[in-house]
């Protein structure tokens, strides 16, 4: 949590108890029963389960990168069927690099769903996960390389000892983490 952190807003009342350098465990007031949004190399997933992300558009397919809805397309990119879908064209700015992600799976029930998607230019991170990994009371960032809106930090049980000592604080609360932005969840860009 060195200086220039700057994390989004919706972590703002988030609860340091862990952290390894780049990656952090929080506790957090549930809004839901869990989520996920990662980026690892030339994949990213995501994934809800009565907890909206504003990362995520509920795609379904019948067969690996066959999407049958809301619209069909084989082996394509949400951009490519929001040429086709109004719904899913005014989606796009929210799915940030997911947009030009070939779908490979997905699966939509109700309040619950996820998608695979594949990258097909080069790999702009290794693993990267901004606050979006979240089971109930506890939420979870990582980044490897580094970014400004995943704190840097050591500890562990509540005990932060890097880069100063702290217990179970805020993050707002913290004098070197910057709050920036709306309360919207982030994607990986």
């Amino acid at each position: 949590m060195a200086s220039g952190s700057a994390v989004p807003a919706f972590k703002a009342d988030w609860k340091h108890c862990a952290g390894c350098f780049c990656c952090n465990s929080y506790l957090k007031k549930p809004d839901g029963c869990c989520a996920d949004d990662l980026t690892c190399c030339c994949c990213g997933t995501v994934a809800q389960c009565c907890q909206p992300l504003e990362t995520h558009f509920p795609f379904c397919t019948i067969l690996p990168g066959c999407v049958c809805l809301p619209t069909f397309g084989c082996c394509v990119t949400p951009r490519k069927l929001g040429e086709k879908n109004p719904e899913i064209k005014a989606a796009l700015e929210k799915l940030g690099r997911k947009a030009d992600g070939i779908i490979c799976q997905g699966c939509c029930l109700g309040p619950c769903g996820n998608a695979c998607y594949c990258y097909p230019k080069k790999p702009d991170t290794c693993c990267y996960a901004p606050g979006s990994t979240m089971c109930c009371c506890v939420g979870s960032d990582q980044a490897l390389p580094f970014t400004p809106d995943v704190p840097k930090a050591c500890g562990t049980m509540g005990l932060i000892c890097f880069p100063k000592v702290g217990c179970c604080k805020a993050l707002s609360a913290l004098e070197y983490i910057t709050i920036v932005g709306g309360g919207e969840k982030v994607s990986p860009q």
